[in-house]
């Protein structure tokens, strides 16, 4: 999918789907944020895109958050959608559109 066809299938999901998405799309980025360590230490090779992917999570949780708690000041569906995939390079853009997929595969995602 194209970025724009995910922000478009993201935004047509129910809130509680979103929320499953989000939260999948969370835990993957965690994983693909470990290709910035160095292996076998504590030392980070690429400090640029460890912060990249922590700024994204923390975009990321704290949607979450707010639509836990029914909160209306948060982003857009489609922004929200937006910060995970725009220009973020194909990891990223992947694990968002199987999140999605896993997701919205699950009865009553719609």
């Amino acid at each position: 999918m194209t970025e724009a066809e995910l922000i478009i299938a993201y935004s047509k999901l129910s809130a509680e789907t979103q929320i499953r998405v989000l939260a999948r799309f969370a835990r993957d980025v965690t994983v693909i944020a470990r290709d910035t360590y160095v292996p076998g230490g504590d030392g980070v090779s690429d400090a640029r895109r460890l912060r990249q992917m922590n700024e994204l999570l923390h975009r990321v949780l704290g949607q979450l958050d707010k639509m836990l708690a029914r909160d209306s000041q948060r982003f857009a569906d489609d922004g929200i959608a937006a910060i995970c995939v725009v220009e973020r390079g194909p990891q990223l853009s992947t694990a968002f559109s199987r999140a999605l997929r896993e997701c919205a595969d699950t009865p009553g995602s719609a």
